[in-house]
């Protein structure tokens, strides 16, 4: 179990999944529940429900809606993770709604807008790929410079090494804090 649960914040096409996929080792990712359609049918990451479902959530601890679908996710699905793929509207809600033990970190992925592209086109096709970007461009305006750590992904195994060190550098950080704190106690 992480003392720190790690946002993980990004736009389309820069790599957050794959990279949380490839740090299974350090903890779970929350399995956010959403209203949206699975892009494919191994797609992981979120709990598809309907909408008559979604209403029925309780604890909701993250919200947000994107592309007219609504995610969220409960404090008992934070409480045990380590990682959450989240957009910046969830981060805001987040911060004002989590009253777990977690300390938040925030982890901005960034790539170039020509990766992403040819991400997406693969991934989605050209109209999605165009649609994401434009939705992204509004979204995430301002929010890269509003978070401390940015990492940039130009190479996937590069950036995941980079995250998994800072993900373990800021468990041991938490874990010396608590333990000063218990011993002043």
């Amino acid at each position: 179990m992480s003392y720190n649960i790690y946002l993980i914040v990004g736009k389309s096409g820069t790599g957050k999944t794959t990279m949380v996929n490839r740090l299974q080792n350090l903890g779970p990712q929350v399995q956010s529940y959403t209203t949206r359609p699975k892009r494919g049918e191994n797609e992981t990451g979120h709990i598809f429900v309907t909408d008559e479902e979604f209403d029925k959530l309780q604890n909701i601890c993250a919200y947000t809606e994107y592309n007219g679908y609504r995610y969220a996710a409960t404090q008992e699905q934070v409480d045990n993770a380590t990682f959450y793929v989240i957009d910046p509207e969830g981060v805001w809600y987040f911060v004002d709604h989590y009253k777990g033990e977690k300390e938040i970190r925030c982890v901005y992925i960034k790539a170039s807008l020509w990766r992403r592209f040819w991400r997406l086109l693969k991934r989605d096709g050209l109209v999605k790929a165009i649609k994401r970007i434009w939705i992204d461009h509004f979204a995430f305006d301002g929010f890269e410079v509003a978070t401390k750590t940015v990492i940039v992904n130009h190479d996937l195994k590069e950036a995941t090494d980079t995250l998994r060190w800072y993900v373990g550098n800021q468990e041991f950080l938490t874990y010396q804090d608590r333990l000063e704190e218990s011993n002043e106690n």
